[in-house]
């Protein structure tokens, strides 16, 4: 039983609020028991699962299959559970895990071969909730250039409901991303105001690049010039655009409408 913040580990715990603490280690924080859950499904490794008495009674298989698949597994004073989290109410339960570096033409060659790819996201719920749709519709891979919220945010991790595990998203350069991209012949498509062609009028068929950009300003200049597919999400005059991850959400289902062949098996 931890009983004190000064406890080494608890310490490196809450350092792990702190998104350079994250960087250096490469560790990722897990709160409550549907990332830790989720984290288990789908067998991502886990360095240290943490709980409390209480939640360990309520659910003692859960912590029995928890404890087996991580590296150490450690009691936590439940007054202490308060300091070790970011949300408001404490969970009970924490996982560290390491976020996986993996390099991002590995998804290159999934068969799918649709690509997200995010330019300067700053907001985290966008950013999970744009993993979490793409995780449901199926896509070759999600990409997130380095000047964007950190993947390993917890508000991302959150927002995903789980699913950052069944779509592990990538960090890259954009610039670097759409030069493969177009050398192996994948359409870069994205969306504009003032395109011509609506999305339902685009061809939109594999292989293909979504490319997005920042919730508040969109693709920087150079980003948008790349662009070879421009196209415009249909509304009603007057309305403000759509958020992002609506946005995101809409395009993909209009691509895999397309292709006739949504999840489970993928677009």
């Amino acid at each position: 039983m931890l009983t004190s913040l000064k406890n080494p580990l608890l310490k490196q715990v809450r350092k792990l609020h702190q998104a350079k603490a994250r960087a250096e280690t490469g560790w990722m924080l897990l709160e409550g028991p549907h990332l830790v859950e989720a984290a288990l499904e789908t067998g991502w490794p886990l360095e240290y699962v943490l709980g409390t008495p209480p939640w360990i009674a309520r659910h003692p298989h859960l912590w029995q299959q928890l404890a087996n698949h991580a590296h150490q597994a450690e009691q936590v004073q439940e007054s202490l559970f308060p300091e070790l989290v970011t949300t408001v109410n404490s969970p009970g339960i924490l996982a560290v895990a390491p976020r996986g570096a993996r390099p991002w033409q590995s998804c290159l060659a999934d068969p799918l071969q649709v690509l997200v790819v995010l330019e300067r996201i700053q907001d985290p719920g966008n950013l999970g909730t744009i993993l979490r749709t793409a995780a449901a519709v199926g896509v070759s891979g999600v990409v997130v250039s380095p000047d964007s919220i950190g993947p390993d945010h917890p508000k991302v991790l959150r927002a995903t409901s789980g699913q950052w595990f069944r779509q592990p998203p990538y960090v890259a350069e954009v610039v670097e991303v759409l030069r493969v991209c177009k050398q192996q012949g994948f359409q870069i498509v994205g969306t504009s105001p003032h395109a011509a062609q609506s999305l339902w009028q685009a061809k939109l068929t594999a292989p293909l690049v979504l490319l997005f950009g920042s919730e508040g300003q969109g693709l920087s200049g150079a980003i948008q010039q790349e662009v070879q597919v421009p196209v415009r999400i249909p509304q009603q005059p007057g309305v403000e655009s759509l958020n992002l991850s609506v946005s995101v959400a809409v395009l993909l289902y209009e691509v895999a409408r397309q292709q006739q062949c949504v999840a489970p098996s993928g677009i």
